[in-house]
C-alpha cells in the first residue's frame, strides 16, 4: 500500500496550493463525514482528469 502513497513528481500534495486547499475543506467542515464529502465534490467537479 505504502507505493500508493508515495510523493511524486505528479502527485506532490506537499505543495502549499493544496495544503492551503485542504485546510480551506477542514475550516468549512463540520466533521470528518463532511470533509471527505467536500473533497470528493471538489475533485469532482474542479479537477480535470479522464
Amino acid at each position: 500500500m505504502e507505493e500508493y502513497l508515495m510523493e511524486t513528481p505528479n502527485i506532490d500534495y506537499r505543495n502549499h496550493l493544496i495544503q492551503d486547499k485542504v485546510q480551506e475543506l477542514i475550516n468549512q467542515s463540520e466533521d470528518e463525514l463532511d470533509y471527505i464529502k467536500r473533497c470528493y465534490i471538489f475533485v469532482r467537479d474542479e479537477i480535470s482528469h479522464s
